[in-house]
């Protein structure tokens, strides 16, 4: 994998698509003891399940590349952001219902998708989490729901490469393009919408989508 390309790959993740025991699944990632352990303290079942989903993908993806034999052990920063102890790379996971999506990269990235939800009260979230601009402009659109989602995954990639995760958009962060560039896609899954950002702290590379579903339909969005 050449340093212009990052890797997306999107699985979509149903319960019966883990069909081993869990402890076993997560005995048998390369990620490192540490990983091992977070997975095996979490209580929560449905939480434990989209953690282990999305670095199952990120196993797959390691395996269509040539980094399968690197040592490849996740250490997490003081602000929680997984990245490899010593491999040259970047990664970025994200999930939303039982979808995951995980991204790859030699640069910095950082990726989010959102199922557009219309029980949420967009306006209302747009007032508390956008800038003054940004919430004009949502109020003015025809579409402010999948605007809204489509704003917010932008913010949630850019909090996801920076580190600095909803700290950053509760601070009413701003989408830059000017520092930061973006590829961003729609996806239909099962009839339901939902929005997905990647974020590149340098010139946006070439995307390789792989492994996605039948039920998946996914374009790109041209800005």
């Amino acid at each position: 994998m050449s340093s212009e390309n990052c890797i997306c790959l999107l699985t979509f993740m149903r319960a019966g698509e883990i069909s081993c025991d869990i402890d076993t699944l997560i005995s048998s990632l390369p990620f490192g003891e540490s990983e091992r352990e977070r997975l095996l303290s979490m209580k929560n079942p449905a939480a434990q399940k989209n953690s282990l989903s999305a670095l199952l993908c990120l196993d797959r993806l390691i395996k269509r590349t040539d980094l399968g034999s690197e040592e490849l052990t996740i250490v997490r920063e003081k602000n929680g952001k997984p990245r490899f102890a010593s491999l040259p790379y970047h990664f970025s996971i994200t999930h939303s219902r039982d979808l995951c999506a995980v991204a790859l990269c030699k640069e910095n990235v950082g990726i989010d998708l959102e199922f557009v939800d219309a029980s949420r009260n967009v306006e209302t979230l747009s007032k508390r989490f956008f800038s003054s601009e940004e919430h004009s402009r949502l109020l003015a659109s025809e579409n402010s729901l999948e605007d809204f989602f489509a704003l917010w995954v932008k913010k949630e990639a850019l909090a996801k490469l920076s580190g600095e995760g909803l700290a950053s958009i509760c601070r009413g962060q701003i989408i830059d393009r000017s520092a930061h560039s973006f590829k961003e896609y729609r996806l239909t899954v099962d009839g339901a919408d939902a929005c997905l950002a990647l974020c590149f702290e340098k010139a946006a590379p070439n995307i390789a989508i792989n492994d996605t579903y039948e039920e998946i339909k996914i374009y790109e969005i041209q800005n």
